[in-house]
């Protein structure tokens, strides 16, 4: 994943500054949506059948759409 993270990065510079602030802004983004998650994970407390199943709902949802900002991410440089 690394490898491809850096050949993502060397395009970019490649393209120009203004591909290159975009892709500074999404990946900044991306760093956020993580520090969030892991914020979540941390601070949940079992609080019960029902608000586990809204918790993972909503934790999924989340990740689903980290994934899917990296997979348009890649496409775009691809």
């Amino acid at each position: 994943m690394k490898n491809s993270l850096d050949a993502v990065k060397e395009n970019v510079e490649k393209a120009g500054s203004k591909v290159e602030a975009t892709y500074n802004k999404e990946v900044a983004s991306l760093k956020q949506n993580n520090r969030d998650l892991k914020k979540k994970l941390k601070e949940y407390k079992d609080k019960g059948q029902s608000k586990w199943l809204q918790f993972k709902t909503n934790v999924g949802k989340d990740v689903a759409g980290i994934g899917k900002t990296i997979k348009d991410l890649f496409k775009r440089q691809g």
